[in-house]
């Protein structure tokens, strides 16, 4: 009973083989050209990503998803699928598990969003879902709700801007002002400017 105890748990604990493979250019719906690559887990192709993956620890990753959708019409079901590639959200990438999920990143615009990582942060500019109303988002992982969303006065911004030593993320929306929040145990504060 206790060898077998011992061997469920040697099992449990062992990790997986995580690997990226090599790049390919797509072309996505839109006609925008893409480079991704498969994320392979144990041999096994998962899922596939775009630009660069940012490791956050030892054995989790993030990337940016890329996907295939069958775009034929039921129509043309009798025939062939006909595949065209798009862009997705975050996935996180465990290499304790295996297992690849998506990320639900609060008020992630998959159009104008343009994530920067830092650490266990995800700090980008996001939108309501009719785009009504655009936030400065910092989200932190293993979080159920961002530890900033504050409302953004424009339709986007570029990747915010990580600073260390204190950590600090900065907003700087075309034609506005340049805001910076400190972020320190799971909040983040409005830096006075000086």
């Amino acid at each position: 009973m206790v060898m077998l105890l011992l061997a469920a748990v040697a099992v449990a604990a062992q990790s997986h083989v995580v690997a990226w493979g090599a790049w390919t250019s797509i072309t996505l719906v839109s006609g925008q050209q893409l480079k991704i690559r498969p994320i392979v887990v144990d041999g096994r192709i998962k899922e596939y990503s775009t630009g660069a993956a940012h490791q956050v620890t030892e054995n989790v990753w993030v990337a940016r998803r890329a996907f295939r959708i069958n775009n034929a019409l039921p129509q043309e079901s009798a025939k062939r699928p006909q595949w065209t590639w798009q862009l997705g959200g975050w996935l996180t990438v465990s290499s304790t598990s295996g297992r690849v999920s998506e990320l639900n990143l609060p008020d992630f615009d998959l159009h104008t969003s343009q994530v920067s990582w830092f650490q266990d942060y995800a700090a980008y500019c996001g939108a309501t879902e009719d785009g009504s109303v655009h936030y400065m988002v910092v989200f932190q992982l293993g979080k159920r709700k961002p530890i900033l969303k504050k409302e953004l006065y424009g339709q986007s911004c570029a990747a915010p801007l990580w600073e260390k030593d204190p950590s600090r993320v900065s907003f700087e929306p075309p034609g506005g002002t340049r805001v910076s929040f400190l972020v320190h145990d799971g909040s983040a504060e409005l830096q006075s400017s000086p």
